[in-house]
């Protein structure tokens, strides 16, 4: 049987690394700037190689696509600094042969215009409908995939997850959203309106990757194995490990909290995990 065909959407700032807090990039301080969180390279495979097919990834082949809400700017700079990003990415070292990107993702811009409108108003309507037009042109380029948005609560991502799921609810498989700030500061959210479209089925709200990957496993029906669940566990412990080796954590408290926030998210798992 091949392989789920699906593309992995991902916001990149708050979601895929941390914003440190520094505006306006994001608001998340709960982990230093610029490191991975613990998981999420592992969930993007995962997700990537569904629950049907080689349990590996071959080679740099991949439907990873990062959404970003910085600019196309003079001479592709903004383009450049998130590929050298992910090129660094690809080259992480971890256990069995995984730690990096999978693959070499592609990349869809924002523009200066939605970009000026938030710094000038700190309104987020305009950066979540760039994504969502963005989102338009690459659904028409590839009709026949489902696709998987992972992004964070901090700006409009989620705002712009509605209005995917609202004009295409049958290309939308999945939702999920990085808690990085308090739910009611979530731009665009309201429980009540979700339930009713159906959306909250889809969606998943979490603050650790490791939580993220059960739903994806546990969800009827599921998005990725148990043994990929069990897989980007073992990642999200090597990741931690390497921001301590890092020495980034701005204090011990920090570290001391984000252990505990894992360590309770991968106990979650394995309850789960015993079972199978």
């Amino acid at each position: 049987m091949q392989k789920a065909w699906r593309k992995i959407l991902s916001d990149v700032d708050d979601t895929l690394t941390s914003s440190g807090g520094s505006y306006p990039a994001g608001v998340d301080k709960r982990y230093p700037k610029k490191v991975v969180y613990p998981g999420v390279i592992g969930l993007y495979r995962e997700m990537d190689l569904g629950i049907n097919g080689p349990e590996k990834m071959p080679s740099n082949t991949g439907n990873l696509v990062f959404l970003s809400a910085r600019p196309h700017l003079y001479k592709d700079i903004s383009e450049k600094h998130n590929f050298a990003k992910f090129k660094k990415l690809r080259e992480r070292e971890g256990v069995d042969g995984r730690g990096g990107l999978h693959t070499t993702p592609s990349l869809l811009a924002g523009d200066i215009t939605s970009g000026r409108e938030f710094m000038m108003t700190n309104d987020f309507e305009p950066l979540a409908r760039k994504k969502f037009d963005n989102f338009k042109k690459y659904v028409s380029i590839y009709p026949e995939f489902k696709h998987v948005f992972i992004c964070d609560n901090g700006q409009g991502d989620v705002r712009a997850g509605e209005l995917v799921h609202d004009s295409f609810p049958n290309h939308l498989d999945g939702l999920f959203v990085h808690v990085v700030q308090d739910m009611r500061k979530t731009y665009g959210f309201d429980a009540e309106r979700w339930r009713k479209k159906g959306l909250t089925a889809k969606t998943c709200f979490f603050t650790s990757y490791p939580d993220a990957a059960l739903f994806a496993a546990t969800r009827t029906p599921p998005l990725i194995r148990m043994s990929g669940l069990f897989r980007v566990c073992q990642d999200a412990i090597i990741d931690f490990d390497i921001i301590t080796k890092s020495q980034k954590w701005s204090s011990s408290s920090q570290k001391r909290d984000r252990m505990s926030d894992l360590n309770q998210s991968l106990w979650r798992c394995n309850q789960t995990l015993n079972k199978h």
